[in-house]
C-alpha cells in the first residue's frame, strides 16, 4: 500500500479510500519509529511526543499520536499490529485480486462505504 497504484473500477470508493487511509496511518507510524530510533542515538532531542511513543511500547499500549491517525481499537500494541497488518493485507488483496467475494466489516475504517461499494457490483 505504501505504493501508488491507479484505481481500477473494481476496486470501488471504499477501497482508494482504505488506501489513502493506511499510507496516512503508516507515515505516520514509520516516521514516529524513525524519530524514536535517532532520539535514542542522540541524534535528535527527545521530544514529549517521541517520548510518549516510546513509552507506550515499552508499555504494549498504542501510542496516542497513532490513535489519532488510527481506526478505534482498545487492543494493546502486540494485537493492535497483528489486527494492522490484517487489514492492510486485506485490501493488498483487494487491490491485487479484485473485490473479495466475502468481505469483513471492521477491516475498513468505515463499514458503510465498504458495503456501499460493493452494491454496484452486486447488484
Amino acid at each position: 500500500l505504501l505504493r501508488r497504484r491507479p484505481p481500477r473500477s473494481t476496486q470501488g470508493v471504499s477501497s482508494a479510500a482504505s488506501d489513502v487511509y493506511k499510507r496516512q496511518l503508516l507515515h505516520v507510524v514509520k516516521q514516529s519509529l524513525d524519530n524514536l530510533q535517532c532520539a535514542i542515538k542522540g541524534d535528535v532531542i527527545m521530544t514529549q511526543e517521541i517520548e510518549d511513543v516510546g513509552n507506550s511500547i515499552q508499555n504494549d499500549s498504542v501510542p496516542n499520536l497513532w490513535k489519532m491517525n488510527s481506526y478505534p481499537s482498545l487492543k494493546p500494541l502486540s494485537a493492535w499490529t497483528k489486527d494492522l497488518y490484517l487489514r492492510i493485507k486485506f485490501f493488498q488483496d483487494w487491490v491485487d485480486k479484485g473485490i473479495p467475494s466475502n468481505c469483513l466489516l471492521y477491516t475498513s475504517p468505515s463499514p458503510r462505504d465498504l458495503s456501499t461499494s460493493r452494491m454496484p457490483s452486486s447488484a
